[in-house]
Formats: structure tokens, C-alpha cells, sequence
């Protein structure tokens, strides 16, 4: 996705508009985001990039836009709509798996399919299809403490990828993958 220009008449998918955030800790206050804007238009395959260094507020930026954080100024638009909650439309992938350790892979990509309303059969065809994708389908009945980092890095971004969201938002999730699987992926 690109950032809009001025005049451009295409519907914005996503629009920060004068997003700040600060943390709260005691009587200090850390200003993480000073009003960020952004207009990225309606565009399918198309990626925006967030460059900086660590602690720039990129990942804060991210939760905001998948919903689970809340801007201290400012507005957060999808498809038009603000955003005040997680929504799978928006879905984050984090730089660690963040895998429920008491399900199966298989039983932790559906999870987010069953909150989505997807039937049973529909989420077994699902699961089977992203399994596949990343080459991880032997893994489908093991727990993540039975694998290796990658695998069930591989497991999170299948995951994610089920949900078939409008927004993707990648938190480095590549980083604890084998250099094939990252240029594959990538």
C-alpha cells in the first residue's frame, strides 16, 4: 500500500491521523508517538514499510492500528470506521509466536477461524491450506513446546495468514527463520 498524495480520489484503507502516545509511569510520562499521520490508500498486494530505530515507537504504532492499544491523541481510521477494539480484519504478527502452549498447531490456527464464525469444515480446509503453504503440515498435531523456534514461527504466520485480513501488520516475524524460509515468506 501506498501513501496516499493529496487530491488522490481512491477510498483510504487505513488513515492515522494525529496519533501520539505516551506511557504513564508514576509521575513521569514517556512520549512514545507525536503526532504521526498517515493515509495509506485501498490497493491489494501492496506493502508500507516503518523504518527506525529500536524504541521509535514502531511496535506501539502497530498495536494501535490492530486495536489493542489506544491512542493518547489522535484517531486511528479502517475503511472509514474508527478503530476502538481488535478486529480480525486487522490481524498483528509479532516478532515472538505468541502461541497458546496448551493447543495443538492446528487447534491454534483455528482458534482465530472459530472467532471469525468460520464452520468446521471450512476451518479444517483452512488450516490444511496454510499448513501446506508453510511447509509445516507434518507439525499439525504438536504443541509448540515440541518444536523449534522457526516452526513455530511458521505456525504463528499461518495463523495470522488464516485469518485473511485486510490489514497485515508484521512486527520483524521473520526474524527467528532459517534465511530460505524468510526469502520464501518474504
Amino acid at each position: 500500500m501506498k501513501p496516499s498524495e493529496a487530491g488522490n480520489s481512491m477510498e483510504s484503507k487505513l488513515v492515522i491521523s494525529n496519533v501520539s502516545k505516551h506511557f504513564q509511569n508514576g509521575n513521569l510520562a514517556t512520549q512514545i508517538l507525536n503526532n504521526v499521520n498517515l493515509s495509506v490508500d485501498e490497493g491489494e498486494g501492496e506493502s508500507v514499510c516503518l523504518i527506525g530505530p529500536n524504541a521509535c515507537g514502531k511496535t506501539t504504532l502497530m498495536q494501535i492500528v490492530a486495536g489493542l492499544l489506544q491512542p493518547t491523541k489522535g484517531k486511528i481510521l479502517h475503511n472509514g470506521e474508527l478503530v476502538e477494539k481488535p478486529h480480525w480484519k486487522r490481524t498483528l504478527l509479532f516478532q515472538d509466536h505468541n502461541l497458546f502452549p496448551w493447543k495443538t498447531i492446528s487447534e491454534n490456527i483455528v482458534f482465530g477461524l472459530k472467532a471469525k464464525g468460520i464452520c468446521k469444515s471450512g476451518q479444517a480446509d483452512i488450516v490444511d491450506k496454510y499448513l501446506a503453504m508453510l511447509k509445516i503440515h507434518d507439525f499439525a498435531n504438536y504443541y509448540p513446546n515440541q518444536l523449534s523456534g522457526g516452526t513455530k514461527q511458521k505456525s504463528a504466520i499461518a495463523r495470522a495468514l488464516a485469518m485473511e485480513p485486510d490489514i497485515l501488520l508484521l512486527d520483524e516475524p521473520f526474524s527467528s527463520l532459517d534465511m530460505q524460509s524468510r526469502e520464501l515468506l518474504q
